[in-house]
């Protein structure tokens, strides 16, 4: 299997310009808007819809993106770290909701059967109110043995 895990803050009132010189680690920030952001059209991003988002949003994701069964536990670990070093700058920045969203791509055709995180780990993790949205997505075995191997070369040059 192959596992993907992005760190979601979401706040009526966060301004992510106010915590992004202060986030300590090395996740990518892959996305973020502020309350009074115009919302652009999904799937053509030049149109205005005239609307704002009317709350503010930080996804991070670590820095290897994402890993397979061998490196999931430094993988978590390191999610947790992120975290539990950000919590506080977090919340006195009025970020209301933190969510792992866990994405996790297996075989087609195959059984689906995953832990995440260990029990000391979601220890940590639930001392900071952290939600665990969870997607499954089976894809062609070709693709997935491709990608599989993409993600053991990045983790064995770690």
């Amino acid at each position: 299997m192959i596992f993907k895990y992005n760190v979601c803050l979401l706040g009526d009132n966060l301004l992510p310009k106010n915590i992004i010189p202060k986030v300590q680690g090395n996740f990518i920030l892959e996305d973020y808007h502020h309350p009074d952001d115009d919302i652009m059209d999904y799937f053509k991003p030049e149109i205005n819809t005239g609307k704002k988002y009317e709350y503010g949003s930080m996804t991070f994701m670590h820095p290897l993106k994402a890993t397979n069964d061998d490196c999931l536990s430094e993988y978590e670990v390191a999610i947790v770290d992120f975290v539990e070093k950000n919590h506080t700058l977090f919340r006195e920045n009025d970020v209301e909701r933190i969510s792992i969203f866990i994405e996790i791509f297996h075989e087609a055709g195959g059984q689906c059967n995953f832990r995440i995180f260990d029990w000391l780990l979601l220890k940590r993790l639930t001392a900071c109110n952290v939600h665990f949205p969870v997607s499954v997505y089976a894809i062609e075995m070709d693709r997935f043995l491709e990608w599989e191997k993409e993600v053991q070369l990045i983790w064995e040059q770690h």
